[in-house]
């Protein structure tokens, strides 16, 4: 006997796949969007302009990301449409930004380079590579500095960028960090840098201590050492995490706690 086949209508319908780079998968990036922005905002005095800034940031960091799959595809058509889709949210809101507040255009041609390195990294296909990661991560916390300039007081004073440089110094030490329990674990090289490198900026907040008056008079030496002690933890977990057996999640849920702690701690002391 002839097995009978289903009839159109009963048969089951194939669920249409959603081209790639509507959803970003970057988990580690929403951190490095959140904080800079708050601490800015707070540091700047919050303003109504930071609630469309915030949304442009974040519809641009969805554009970027669908424009990265995009480049790194070699301009397929299936990646196509969330670049369309984003781009135009994000540049309509970018037009409502600079009408509210059109001192903020300054800051296009600075991050023009950046995005254009980053993009051509994705076009070659070296999107993880540590220039990429330095690329963005640098254009992630200058955003600490767009905020206070959007802000009540439109500050950009010293400790705005000292803010910037500290969140730098964390942002990119996570890069390694990860790096070494994920993608380059069992790379002595990279444990060497990553060990190095929070070492190295352990050292940073005695640095702006010596070096920045508004530091020094706002921080305090006790302030410094508190973050001292801050980013010493972090180089004892550079040291010791990697050699456990840690699984992505824990990596994430340290990230998380040390993301707000540097922010309570950031926002305390400013």
């Amino acid at each position: 006997m002839r097995a009978t086949q289903p009839s159109p209508a009963t048969r089951p319908r194939k669920r249409k796949r959603r081209s790639p780079g509507w959803a970003p998968d970057q988990h580690g990036a929403w951190a490095m969007l959140a904080v800079p922005l708050l601490v800015g905002v707070v540091l700047g005095g919050p303003t109504w302009t930071h609630l469309t800034l915030a949304v442009t940031w974040f519809a641009g960091y969805f554009a970027f990301f669908a424009a990265g799959l995009w480049f790194k595809s070699r301009f397929k058509a299936k990646y196509l449409p969330p670049v369309r889709a984003y781009a135009l949210i994000a540049g309509s809101l970018g037009v409502l930004l600079l009408v509210s507040a059109p001192h903020l255009m300054w800051w296009a041609p600075i991050f023009a380079p950046l995005l254009t390195v980053s993009l051509w990294l994705s076009y070659r296909r070296n999107e993880r590579g540590l220039l990429n990661d330095f690329v963005t991560v640098v254009a992630a916390c200058l955003m600490v500095s767009v905020a206070a300039s959007a802000g009540s007081e439109a500050a950009l004073g010293p400790l705005v960028w000292c803010a910037a440089l500290v969140l730098f110094a964390y942002f990119f030490g996570t890069v390694l960090y990860v790096k070494t329990m994920i993608r380059e674990r069992g790379s002595r090289a990279y444990l060497l840098a990553s060990v190095g490198y929070h070492l190295a900026t352990s050292l940073l907040p005695f640095a702006l201590y010596l070096t920045v008056p508004a530091w020094r008079v706002q921080v305090g030496v006790l302030g410094s050492a508190m973050l001292t002690a801050f980013f010493g933890a972090l180089a004892v977990r550079a040291v010791w995490v990697p050699r456990t057996s840690v699984t992505p999640k824990q990596i994430g849920v340290g990230e998380i706690v040390a993301s707000a702690v540097l922010t309570v701690a950031l926002l305390v002391l400013l």
